[in-house]
């Protein structure tokens, strides 16, 4: 199956690790109409609050015992919305517990008995969530549609969050269901939604979620930018449960890129969350996705080790899909070693218990490796009845969901359009109504409102221009205070990374030689390697100060005349060692072409960078060159590469403040500056810099600028 799980599996197996003992609520919406009417909803809401703060802080025991209290005390002053929105909390409970079969019968029953309530598209939200955890999408696709179709009742308070939660939901079910684009527009429409409630915890998780999206359609890039969002909001709201999901996230999409040391690292920083969550309690799903990554890694005994463990938690506390997924990945990890008769076992397993868990994924998957295993021994009859099964059950489930997820979708629209019916003539006779409670009065309130508004003009003509100066000069200070504080975080993550880094090594090997440690013979075969890592500090160092000058003050233009020839002819010999390093020929083909009408110190700093860029991702044995062209009216300069080239995502932001700097193909490093000030410095010396590239096939950069006199 896809290496990186589904969001709505890894919420629901993680979710199966936190099961604390709750008592069964039962049917209690056939008493809200029975309660007495003598108590204050007052003390009722602030115990729901605490209930609510619980549950975030994954508290599920006393979210349970505040969430029976506050339903308690609704129920006693007869809040009927009120003790709707604890059996909703009650449900979400029970999914977290996994208990997702009684949280669906809660929140049906809850539906069931008042479908006029204004929280009824929460409760539809929420029931989708029991579908999603058990793989149903279509039957999820279907509560969240219906919750959309009830959004219009939301109270204003709250709306904003719950129609973002509900996007949310809805992004993942379709990108579950394989409709990638669909879900990215919802995806969007939350993030729109949050940041508009200012909800820093649902961002963190929408980023999580978005971030797997990108994954599953191959985007890393993309996926890990979003992953890195969730931590920093995870971080600034300090949520446990948050983090840990970033985190096992980010450890999946390194894995599936093959960073598996940067996998680790991540699924040890998902532990450290989860220990805060449930102290003493191993965690099945780290235990698991680190062993899988071990496999991938062929250190073969630790794997084993932990996915045994992670099998045997799994059992003991019957957790099924945990099951299968161990069993599943060790099969594949003996097959891997041709440990034919060992791996098979663990797939017919792996095959019972997605039948029993009837998921049609899992046993596509299971039935795939079967097929291999048995052609690999020379089964071929067992071989091909394997792949009969797999491709017959794979043709049933498409034509299954594209008739489920067709019918759905008419019946959405069908909602949708009645909604609009009833919601305009719900508007038409409010209309009316307004028109006819204020004919009586409209001619007094008319002569009193111009009255009024002409006081009202005078005086707001005297303040509107001093008020929108000072809200420019205060909005203009705030962007600069946070460009600032986003300058100051990311040059000291480089200074005390990179920089230091590289000083320290160069101060071991002076201590090495000064303590005898090593012999000249061995320092001088170090000279090259130190040259070249001076080398590039120094070119780090200059970039860093350059555009800290230019963040300062500015810097400052002084256009002349500059040869083209001889600058490209100086970048070039700052550049050569690098060029050997990796066995990268550069050749320039430099015609007499004019003189340009530039700074020189920028021109150099634009021609360094792009040269620099050049070799830093082109790899060994490849080839660089450098060409000018004479135009009308200006000079244009061509570096081109046959490096790896650019997504497309990196080249929308190449020029853009949100740049990352990307490690080169021998593992260089960067700052991230150079291109962003490159760019600007050529605009300003009134040219333009402009690029063409393909992943995988290499990039060409165009730098183009006037000509002198």
């Amino acid at each position: 199956m896809n290496t990186i799980f589904k969001t709505a599996r890894l919420v629901f197996f993680a979710g199966l690790l936190l099961i604390t003992p709750l008592s069964a609520k039962g049917k209690l919406l056939q008493q809200v109409s029975q309660v007495p009417q003598y108590t204050s909803a007052a003390s009722a809401d602030s115990v729901f609050v605490r209930a609510q703060e619980a549950f975030r802080r994954s508290e599920l025991r006393q979210a349970s015992e505040l969430n029976n209290q506050a339903e308690q005390l609704y129920r006693d002053a007869a809040e009927p919305e009120g003790l709707l929105l604890t059996l909703d909390l009650q449900g979400r409970i029970l999914i977290r517990q996994g208990r997702v079969l009684e949280a669906r019968e809660l929140l049906s029953d809850a539906i069931a008995s008042s479908p006029e309530s204004r929280y009824r598209a929460k409760l539809h939200n929420s029931l989708s969530s029991t579908y999603n955890t058990s793989n149903e999408y279509q039957s999820g696709l279907e509560e969240l549609y219906n919750a959309i179709a009830f959004m219009y009742r939301l109270p204003d308070t709250v709306a904003d969050n719950r129609i973002a939660g509900i996007y949310q939901n809805l992004a993942i079910l379709l990108s579950n269901s394989g409709r990638t684009e669909e879900s990215f527009r919802y995806f969007a429409e939350a993030v729109r939604f949050a940041e508009k409630a200012d909800n820093t915890l649902l961002l963190s998780t929408i980023h999580n979620n978005l971030g797997v999206a990108y994954a599953r359609s191959q985007q890393l890039d993309i996926a890990l930018f979003h992953l890195l969002r969730a931590v920093e909001f995870a971080r600034e709201m300090n949520t446990p449960l948050e983090l840990y999901q970033a985190h096992l996230n980010l450890g999946n999409t390194y894995t599936s890129t093959g960073l598996f040391e940067d996998a680790l690292e991540q699924y040890d920083a998902a532990l450290a969350a989860f220990e805060i969550l449930q102290p003493g309690i191993p965690s099945v799903i780290i235990m698991h996705n680190q062993g899988r990554t071990l496999a991938l890694m062929r250190r073969y005994d630790e794997a084993e080790r932990l996915l045994q463990q992670s099998l045997a938690i799994s059992e003991a506390q019957n957790i099924m899909e945990g099951i299968y997924h161990n069993v599943n990945e060790l099969g594949k990890m003996y097959a891997a070693q041709n440990q034919t008769e060992r791996a098979l076992p663990y797939f017919y397993r792996a095959a019972d218990i997605a039948e029993t868990l009837r998921n049609s994924d899992f046993l596509t998957d299971t039935l795939e490796e079967l097929h291999r295993l048995h052609a690999r021994r020379g089964q071929f009859e067992d071989a091909y009845n394997k792949l009969l099964r797999y491709q017959a059950l794979s043709d049933s489930l498409s034509q299954a969901r594209y008739t489920k997820e067709l019918a759905l979708a008419e019946n959405y629209l069908e909602l949708s359009r009645q909604r609009e019916i009833n919601s305009l003539l719900q508007e038409q006779q409010l209309q009316k109504n307004r028109q006819l409670r204020t004919q009586s009065v409209l001619i007094v309130v008319s002569l009193l409102a111009l009255l009024f508004l002409i006081l009202l003009l005078v005086q707001m003509k005297r303040n509107a221009a001093s008020k929108q100066i000072i809200m420019e000069e205060l909005e203009a200070q705030k962007l600069k205070l946070e460009e600032a504080n986003k300058a100051k975080d990311k040059l000291f993550a480089i200074v005390s990374h990179d920089l230091r880094n590289a000083l320290i090594s160069m101060e071991g090997i002076l201590t090495l030689l000064k303590e005898d440690e090593i012999s000249m013979s061995e320092f001088r075969d170090m000279i090259p390697e130190v040259e070249a890592a001076i080398q590039e500090n120094s070119l780090v160092m200059t970039d860093l100060l350059t555009w800290a000058k230019e963040q300062l003050s500015g810097v400052r233009m002084d256009l002349k005349t500059v040869e083209v020839s001889g600058l490209i002819g100086e970048v070039l010999q700052s550049q050569k060692n690098n060029a050997a390093k990796k066995k990268i020929a550069v050749t320039a083909e430099l015609p007499e072409v004019p003189a340009v009408l530039a700074d020189h110190n920028a021109l150099t700093f634009v021609l360094r960078n792009l040269i620099s860029n050049a070799i830093k991702f082109t790899k060994s044995g490849g080839q660089i060159s450098i060409a000018a062209e004479e135009r009308a009216d200006s000079v244009v300069i061509l570096i081109r590469d046959t490096g790896i080239g650019m997504s497309e995502a990196v080249q929308h932001q190449l020029f853009t403040d949100v740049t990352q700097s990307r490690k080169g193909t021998a593992n260089e490093r960067g700052t991230g500056f150079g291109l962003k000030l490159s760019h600007d410095f050529a605009v300003r010396m009134n040219g333009s810099l402009r690029f063409e590239s393909t992943e995988g096939e290499g990039s060409t950069f165009f730098v183009e600028l006037p000509k002198a006199g």
